[in-house]
């Protein structure tokens, strides 16, 4: 199937051609209707005149009814594939919610087995302090219920670490009043300087984080070029933050992305081989320094 680029270039060349042909049409009418007022013109000459009318109007006609065909058969192309687009987008979406959903139900799961834990543990320590006012002849008692106190709250302790992986999952990408702070004193030094923010059109935890960085970015007197939610794909998609730019402002880049990294505690990555930057997409062209917040990506040991 061509992309929307071929066919608009398409469009453009039958319209092209569906203005011409009217203009044929429009010159043949007119020479029809000169010939047929025009008394000055001999019979033979005024006949082959007219029949000459006849035919430049006839193939204007037929043309604009071929460019006006091909111009349908594009439209319906082009609104195909942004259809085929947008339904592969909702896929991709709702299998992000059912993935959100089941890490809530583990959550909640985690966090019901750590209460029982912390029961058992207080239980344990309990029958431990009652142990302990009893004759040394319970000491044997007591050591085992120490123990098993001990073991239990090992259990917990893990179960803990489960739960805060899993919070940390879920949970969404956001800066700090701190980070905010710190990112734009580490970049006041770009100040003048212009860049494009990207995020996907679907993802509302990137759309967030993606105008938190625009808003530090700007109060670093940096002018941003905003398009958060610009950016609609029917495939695969980036994690992390993406950075890319010209050679001429490549120390623009490596300073946005340790700072990002250091400061903001991201993921980021600069000058990806494999990532394009979408054509269209910044009116600043291949000058621009591009910014692609992309989707959350899979927990790691980023910024500790």
């Amino acid at each position: 199937m061509p992309n929307i680029s071929d066919l608009e270039a398409a469009s453009t060349f039958w319209n092209f051609v569906s203005y011409i042909s009217l203009v044929f049409a429009i010159f043949g009418a007119a020479i029809e209707f000169v010939a047929s007022w025009t008394t000055w013109l001999k019979a033979i000459w005024k006949a082959r005149v007219e029949r000459t009318s006849v035919l430049i109007v006839l193939l204007g006609s037929v043309v604009g009814l071929v460019a006006t065909w091909k111009l349908a058969n594009i439209s319906d192309q082009i609104i195909a594939i942004l259809n085929k687009q947008v339904a592969t987008a909702q896929i991709e979406a709702s299998h992000a919610m059912a993935t959100a959903a089941d890490a809530q139900t583990r959550l909640a799961e985690a966090r019901e087995r750590t209460a029982r834990i912390e029961q058992e543990v207080a239980n344990a320590y309990k029958a431990a302090k009652d142990a302990e006012g009893q004759a040394r002849k319970f000491e044997a008692t007591i050591a085992t219920s120490n123990a098993r106190a001990e073991e239990a709250k090992q259990i917990a302790e893990r179960e803990r670490l489960e739960r805060v992986k899993l919070e940390a999952q879920i949970a969404p990408r956001r800066l700090s009043r701190e980070q905010e702070k710190s990112i734009t004193s580490s970049l006041s030094r770009f100040r003048g300087r212009s860049l494009t923010v990207v995020s996907y059109s679907l993802d509302v935890e990137g759309g967030v984080l993606a105008t938190q960085i625009i808003s530090t970015l700007q109060e670093a007197g940096i002018l941003v070029e905003e398009k958060v939610a610009g950016l609609l794909v029917g495939g695969s998609f980036w994690t992390g933050v993406i950075l890319k730019g010209p050679a001429e402002e490549q120390d623009f880049v490596v300073a946005l992305t340790t700072t990002l990294m250091n400061d903001g505690r991201l993921a980021v990555r600069n000058e990806v081989a494999e990532f394009v930057v979408p054509a269209g997409i910044s009116k600043l062209r291949e000058k621009a320094v591009f910014v692609l917040v992309g989707a959350k990506p899979p927990l790691t040991n980023v910024g500790k």
